[in-house]
């Protein structure tokens, strides 16, 4: 174990060597794809996700996010991924679009290393009404107008059965507003730093605690620390704090079927508490075992001419 440790943050080393203001969630252990490449679902093949974070709501030009992600689990050493977002912030729109893939490495006793890299395109956009302007070609606002650049990102997510910690630059290239074209400054960027213990881990109980850390040049570092439980496989409920002086609780339910919601919802103790109506965060997700069926159930016949079942043989989705 001492070995894999020291091998991951060699890595991190690496990765921390490249690296724009990301994307944020509370819920971020449901929504990790949108922020590392690397993530993989241990549990399913076939993993979606849909969310939605609203902040402000009764405020014209409050930050809303969409995010929604897609991914699937080749086999036990290749996972492939899309993801897609919109970040808008008053007169200021940001969407991606990004393919994803990560190789794992097994280490032994259920430890997996994974790399992971993601390329995209990323459009940012001011979306002004120029009618509303005394001249609707002033150079000042036109040329700004909408910037189309390539994203590129890339992470690292090391786990086992009851643990994971993950780092990633998401986006490496800083495709600012204020420049024309194509520019692969680094400057501004975001990293970002998961981690997760499970200290209870049994099917009617499991206490889960988090962390997150993200680290932006010119900008104060973000932590938040949640509590999270799930209980009988699947009453989901958590809570958290930030460094903004801010706090989420969480509720939702992780269905037999597949599908889970989780609505999410922060306040903040700080100075933006004038501001009154909170956060607003929904999850949808659908997580698929293909081999959850009729047909698992059944058995065939081994090289040793002995009976087994498909469900048996593709258990490590499990």
């Amino acid at each position: 174990m001492k070995k894999h440790i020291l091998l991951f943050l060699f890595l991190v080393c690496g990765i921390s060597a490249m690296a724009q203001n990301g994307l944020g969630f509370n819920q971020y252990i449901l929504n990790s794809q949108l922020i590392n490449p690397a993530y993989y679902n241990q549990r399913s093949p076939i993993t979606v996700n849909l969310a939605g974070r609203y902040q402000w709501m009764d405020y014209p030009g409050a930050p809303n996010t969409i995010g929604l992600t897609g991914m699937y689990n080749i086999n036990d050493h290749h996972t492939v991924g899309l993801t897609f977002s919109n970040d808008r912030v008053a007169k200021f729109n940001t969407f991606q679009a990004s393919a994803t893939y990560a190789y794992r490495l097994n280490l032994g006793d259920k430890v997996q290393l994974s790399f992971g890299a993601k390329v995209g395109y990323i459009n940012q956009a001011t979306i002004i009404d120029l009618s509303s302007l005394n001249n609707p070609n002033d150079p000042v606002f036109y040329p700004q107008k909408s910037i189309n650049g390539l994203t590129l990102g890339a992470g690292l997510f090391f786990s086992g059965q009851r643990f994971f910690v993950g780092i990633s630059a998401p986006n490496l290239f800083n495709n600012g507003l204020m420049k024309r074209g194509f520019s692969s400054n680094l400057s501004g960027n975001a990293y970002y730093l998961t981690a997760g213990y499970k200290v209870v881990n049994t099917k009617p109980f499991m206490f889960y605690p988090s962390l997150l850390i993200s680290a932006t040049e010119g900008a104060p570092i973000h932590g938040q620390f949640d509590l999270n439980f799930l209980i009988f496989n699947g009453v989901w409920i958590n809570a958290g704090v930030s460094t903004e002086v801010a706090t989420n609780i969480g509720i939702g339910y992780l269905f037999s079927n597949g599908f889970r919601i989780v609505y999410d919802y922060g306040f903040s103790f700080g100075r933006f508490n004038k501001y009154g109506s909170g956060i607003h965060e929904i999850t949808l997700g659908y997580t698929k075992d293909l081999f959850q069926n009729e047909f698992a159930k059944r058995k065939y016949v081994n090289k040793k001419g002995s009976f087994q079942s498909y469900r048996k043989q593709h258990r490590r989705y499990k």
